[in-house]
């Protein structure tokens, strides 16, 4: 096998390597949004239902209204459902914010759940409704995308980093031969 045979099988061993390296990425910081949406909306809901409590006791629903706009508009929430104790909606508010920065392929590559939390909102043994938060897919995918830029970018740098360290071995190796070579082209 020539040197050269060689040298391209390890740069293709290392891309392959390197792809991995980057599917793992994905699936590990795919999973790692998605633990932190959940974690933000658990934050969020528990203190949301507490801001709330004293508002459905006191049938205030354009302040409860007015409360979630405040907390929620803009943020990593899509939407805020308070339903009453019979199921029936006290509100439900939906927050649009489009995906900025965000090649359109990647939702239909990488599937993002939906990340829901929900929570009773109780005074002592009476319960006053329950509230839903959603978390924004676009804020999730917006993550996702920059980690694998990031990444991606990294592993392209190492790879053209390594592929000139290693055309600059062979020649500096090679130089030798090239010279023995000419000697015995200029013997002849």
């Amino acid at each position: 096998m020539s040197l050269a045979k060689l040298l391209n099988i390890i740069i293709v061993v290392l891309f392959a390597i390197g792809a991995a390296l980057l599917l793992l990425e994905i699936t590990t910081v795919r999973q790692s949004i998605l633990d932190q949406m959940s974690a933000n909306l658990e934050t969020s809901i528990t203190a949301l239902g507490l801001v709330l409590q004293g508002t459905l006791l006191n049938d205030d629903k354009v302040l409860a209204e007015t409360i979630v706009n405040a907390m929620f508009d803009g943020g990593f929430v899509s939407s805020v459902v308070l339903l009453d104790p019979d199921g029936q909606p006290l509100f439900q508010r939906v927050f649009h914010s489009a995906q900025q920065n965000v090649p359109s392929w990647l939702p239909s590559l990488v599937h993002m759940p939906p990340v829901k939390v929900e929570q009773e909102l109780t005074d002592g043994w009476r319960i006053l409704g329950t509230l839903t938060l959603e978390g924004h897919e676009g804020y999730a995918y917006q993550h996702l995308w920059n980690a694998i830029s990031r990444t991606g970018l990294a592993l392209l740098a190492g790879l053209l980093v390594f592929t000139l360290v290693i055309t600059w071995v062979c020649n500096r190796l090679l130089r030798p031969l090239e010279q023995v070579s000419l000697q015995l082209v200029q013997i002849r």
